[in-house]
């Protein structure tokens, strides 16, 4: 049960700039502030009843399904 030691695996300079560039953009990217840039100042009304609009949505999602059933390939048998 000798093991030999294993040395420390060091992250090279370039992949910490890289972790500490990516961790500053998350914690950028949970601020608040880019909220406001989707604001509606006033009301908005859809052009159809609410119900069209839920019925299409709907539609397209069970469509959406439908489709990738039927469309979808069969899987190749595991080779023995």
């Amino acid at each position: 049960m000798n093991e030999p030691m294993r040395q420390q695996t060091r992250i090279p300079t370039a992949g910490r700039a890289a972790w500490a560039l990516l961790a500053g953009l998350g914690t950028l990217s949970m601020s608040p502030e880019g909220a406001w840039a989707h604001a509606i100042v006033q009301r908005y009304d859809l052009p159809v009843p609410l119900w069209y609009y839920l019925a299409g949505a709907g539609l397209v999602v069970a469509l959406t399904f439908v489709l990738l059933v039927t469309l979808r390939k069969e899987a190749a048998p595991a080779p023995p």
